[in-house]
């Protein structure tokens, strides 16, 4: 199993982006404030710390 943050548009809600995780706690973001930063790159804290994930 795999988590997934998946990212809308806000002009039409198409996805925009998508990424995928493993499914255990290193990538488990759900009670952290998930941002994108001015790269693109997505950062959120998770139990192993803070995770960034670059996009290109």
């Amino acid at each position: 199993m795999v988590g997934k943050y998946t990212g809308l548009g806000w002009e039409n809600g198409r996805t925009v982006y998508r990424a995928k995780f493993r499914f255990d706690n290193y990538g488990n973001g759900a009670y952290s404030i998930v941002q994108f930063l001015s790269n693109g790159d997505l950062l959120f804290n998770s139990i192993a710390g803070s995770i960034r994930v670059t996009t290109k």
